[in-house]
């Protein structure tokens, strides 16, 4: 999966202020409600009056709503209840997320890596670039340098202490520009987009760590709607669940993952049934938890594929006509079933589960015998 970067915005950027300890922060705003991801340990142990700064001087308050200790993240609540925080949270556009296994080749081909920080409390905004030096095995850290561009007027420097938490941009290489001045020399370049490379979580003096936009995106999916990524039950037994993504599939090779409002009510399945033919003719979906009437349970898109998931996979969208068993009494438990118009001889199916997603428990692919 290649990038699609978002327009830069460098108002989404906030200092955060907790028990005596700052950092930097990162607004999001999804289902209409603001929030902000941060380092873990720029927080400490605190769960309320978090202060959170926009780059104009407008603050209001948050709470810890999740944290993992184990990557160093925080995600915030803001309080929209109360005086400027819309002045904080307004405007903030959802960045998009550069997925790990597309990231050496996304940076070699970028034309800048940075981080836009909040300068003090009362405001104010510093650019501070970087250069990518390693990617930890499995993905589970980034390891950046200082960048200096003597052509540009940039000397350098690494994040300090007090960066803890800002997130570190990536611009695509087709998509700078440059500003000139009266005599025809460039400026600085300016980023017409941006995609979200990791969040700074600390570092020493000769380097800085961040976790990685993917691992960002899923903590913060998590914590808003948790879905239960093991212990999934897949039926017939054959069918082997390979891709368990939040959000949509990606419709085209040039789509990224996001974090949007789509991603926290999405969890799309993809299912490798094996070199042997297999006859769907509809799906079953299961949950666990109680489903308030409305919403009931969730919409189910159907894609299948002749050849098994890979590179040589092509997708069709399938029709899935819904098929809903009448509930007696309490409601305990949700089934979503739908049957495919057309019974599809298949090796692979996709299955796009959307609505109340955070007690699912099982999926069942139902087969010609």
């Amino acid at each position: 999966m290649a990038l699609v970067a978002t327009a830069v915005a460098a108002d989404d950027s906030v200092w955060v202020s907790a028990g005596g300890a700052d950092g930097q922060g990162q607004i999001l705003v999804l289902r209409g409600q603001c929030y902000a991801v941060t380092a873990a340990h720029v927080v400490a142990r605190e769960r309320e009056g978090v202060s959170v700064i926009s780059l104009d001087g407008y603050r209001a308050t948050a709470r810890v709503l999740a944290r993992m200790d184990e990557l160093d993240l925080a995600l915030l609540q803001v309080d929209e209840a109360r005086g400027t925080s819309s002045r904080v949270c307004n405007r903030r556009r959802v960045p998009a997320v550069l997925p790990t296994a597309s990231l050496p080749a996304q940076v070699t081909r970028a034309s800048g890596i940075w981080i836009d920080r909040v300068s003090s409390p009362a405001g104010g905004l510093e650019r501070i670039e970087l250069a990518l030096t390693a990617i930890e095995p499995g993905g589970r850290q980034l390891r950046l340098e200082a960048a200096s561009v003597p052509s540009l007027g940039i000397e350098g420097r690494l994040p300090r202490a007090g960066d803890s938490g800002a997130a570190i941009w990536l611009a695509p290489r087709s998509n700078p520009r440059s500003r000139y001045a009266a005599d025809g020399q460039p400026l600085r370049q300016v980023l017409d987009s941006r995609v979200l490379l990791g969040l700074y979580t600390g570092g020493g003096d000769r380097e800085a760590v961040a976790v990685p936009a993917e691992r960002v995106r899923d903590f913060v999916l998590q914590a808003l709607v948790p879905v239960a990524t093991g212990g999934l039950q897949v039926e017939p037994a054959g069918a082997r669940l390979v891709t368990l993504l939040r959000g949509r599939f990606p419709r085209k090779t040039d789509t990224t993952l996001e974090i949007d409002d789509s991603a926290v009510e999405t969890v799309s399945l993809e299912f490798d049934l094996g070199d042997e033919d297999t006859v769907v003719t509809g799906i079953a979906v299961q949950g666990s938890a109680a489903l308030p009437s409305p919403p009931g349970p969730p919409a189910l898109r159907v894609t299948s594929s002749m050849f098994r998931p890979g590179p040589e996979a092509r997708w069709t969208d399938e029709r899935c006509d819904r098929r809903q068993p009448p509930s007696r009494g309490v409601v305990t438990a949700w089934r979503s079933e739908c049957a495919l118009a057309t019974p599809r001889v298949t090796r692979g199916i996709r299955v796009e589960v959307t609505g109340r997603v955070a007690g699912l428990s099982g999926v069942t692919l139902l087969v010609a015998r």
